[in-house]
């Protein structure tokens, strides 16, 4: 089942006034749309109902820390004790939680090893390399204000 709508229509249906999963002229499949959304829901919390690919993506990376643990990523495989090293501020319980939910949106992947001792990798899903490209447009316009002020 397909569903495609015009950009004004999608406008009315993020102000609850049109429901079902609609968005602009874009095609998507609307069962794939709410079986990935219930996945993510059930670590995240998300909206109730999703009427736009874009609220998924933006709750797959909303909060102080995704953006910037998908951010260092970029570089290649990287430990959890490493990341809660490169990123200032975050608690281990934290880096913890946000990294469960960027597994269970398909961002990032968890590589674990076995021995003693246990040696466990994060790195990104190819999912996750394309939302980069996204995360760096967002890091060149920080950039651009921060030079403004």
């Amino acid at each position: 089942m397909k569903n495609a709508i015009t950009d004004n229509e999608c406008d009315t249906a993020s102000r609850g006034r049109i429901g079902g999963s609609r968005c602009g002229a874009h095609y998507f499949d609307v069962r794939a749309t709410k079986i990935i959304h219930a996945q993510i829901s059930r670590l995240m919390k998300t909206r109730k109902q999703i009427t736009c690919p874009l609220e998924m993506t933006h709750d797959a990376i909303k909060g102080k820390w995704k953006p910037i643990i998908l951010w260092i990523l970029k570089n290649g495989p990287v430990s959890l004790s490493s990341l809660e090293t490169a990123i200032n501020g975050i608690t281990q319980k934290m880096l913890i939680e946000q990294l469960k939910e960027l597994i269970s949106s398909g961002l990032v992947s968890k590589n674990t090893f076995e021995g003693y001792p246990l040696k466990v990798e994060y790195l990104l899903t190819s999912r996750g390399t394309r939302l980069l490209d996204a995360i760096i447009i967002m890091q060149s316009i920080g950039m651009e204000i921060m030079k403004s002020e």
